[in-house]
């Protein structure tokens, strides 16, 4: 996996913590992890967040909800792009700058709980998030067909987001990670002009 990036160059350096990069091994395990299915304990997870019913036995809808069913959710079957797993390779996890852009890279081994905690599969169904900003917005990859060997894009949205779930920002991972504009506000530019 040679992807010819020059990582240390994206990134101001002088504002970015960069940390331990991962090895082929680890690397291996991450791909093969994000991609399994639902296993018993992140099932009953998620059942346990999800299939309560929301209304008050007073209320009609009581009798007629029917919860969703964690198994029927899409998860992200595309392999992670290369340069992203070159990037881990490199810094697994870290906070980086790059102009206005800032990124806290999940590390590896956090992806999968991320996804499970915020519901990706349930709300952003085929998305692979990989950064974040505070506990407020996410980046991560739009994973929905196209070719396994295309590059897939960056989005880039907010786990409360009014009007959008999330809006694209780069075509590529080294273009997101090379574009010193905001996401906040290219995100929240795109979101007040989005007519519901």
């Amino acid at each position: 996996m040679t992807t010819g990036v020059d990582w240390p160059s994206l990134f101001d350096l002088d504002a970015s913590r960069p940390k331990p990069g991962l090895g082929d091994a680890a690397l291996e395990e991450f791909v093969r992890e994000i991609a399994r299915p639902l296993n018993d304990e992140e099932f009953s997870y998620l059942s346990g967040r999800v299939r309560r019913n929301p209304f008050r036995p007073s209320d009609p809808r009581w009798k007629t909800y029917e919860p969703p069913d964690p198994l029927a959710w899409p998860w992200p079957q595309r392999r992670p792009p290369d340069t992203y797993l070159a990037f881990l390779r490199w810094s697994n996890g870290g906070e980086f700058y790059v102009g206005d852009r800032f990124m806290e890279f999940i590390p590896a081994e956090g992806v999968r709980n991320d996804m499970l905690a915020w519901l990706f599969p349930r709300f952003y169904p085929h998305i692979l998030p990989f950064a974040l900003i505070g506990r407020r917005y996410w980046y991560g990859f739009d994973l929905h067909g196209g070719n396994a060997d295309d590059e897939p894009p960056v989005v880039f949205g907010a786990y409360r987001a009014t009007k959008l779930s999330y809006v694209q920002i780069a075509a590529s991972f080294r273009g997101c990670c090379s574009d010193p504009t905001s996401a906040i506000r290219l995100f929240e530019d795109c979101e007040s002009s989005a007519v519901i």
